[in-house]
Parts: C-alpha cells; structure tokens; sequence
C-alpha cells in the first residue's frame, strides 16, 4: 500500500470546495469532501484508477459523483495529491506548475 501525500494548494483547493457548498448546505459540504478524500484514499491501492493527465508525469481521477477532478502523481512509493479541480475550471496552461 503507497502513502498519500497532499499538497497545500490540493489542500487549499479541498477547504475552498468544503466553504464554498457550506454556504448553502454544511450537510452536502461534508457529504462532497469526504467522497473527494475516500476517494484519494483507494489510490493508495489502486494507483493507475486515473487516467493519463494533461501535465506530463500527472495522473487525474474524475469524481462519478460529483464535478471533480483529483490531479495526482505517483512517485515511488508515494501518491502525491497535486490539486483537485472542478470540472468547469479552466486546467492551468501547459508548461505552468499546477502546484
């Protein structure tokens, strides 16, 4: 089993996503990051469930259920959580750190 790792701006990205569906509803802002967070949690068994992302050496697991996207990376025995993504969210420019 692999350790995850989360990066401050992932982390950033998880606690602006929490605040932002608080707003309306602290029940589904719950519901929504521990969805995002288990799902993070499966990399660690299962690494490549993501696809090949758009930065080079990225991987990115799309949310079923909800407009996410988790950008990773797998290095050594590490997933490193680089940034979690809304799906209308324009992606950073090629060539830009995501971090």
């Amino acid at each position: 089993m692999l350790k995850i790792k989360w990066s401050n701006p992932a982390l950033g990205n998880l606690s602006k996503i929490e605040e932002y569906i608080a707003q309306d509803n602290q029940e589904a802002s719950t519901r929504v990051s521990q969805y995002i967070y288990n799902l993070t949690k499966k990399l660690a068994v299962t690494p490549n469930m993501g696809v090949g992302g758009r930065e080079p050496n990225t991987r990115e697991l799309f949310c079923s259920k909800y407009p996410y996207v988790i950008v990773y990376q797998v290095q050594e025995n590490i997933i490193y959580i680089v940034q979690i993504l809304h799906t209308k969210q324009r992606y950073p420019k090629s060539g830009q750190n995501i971090e």
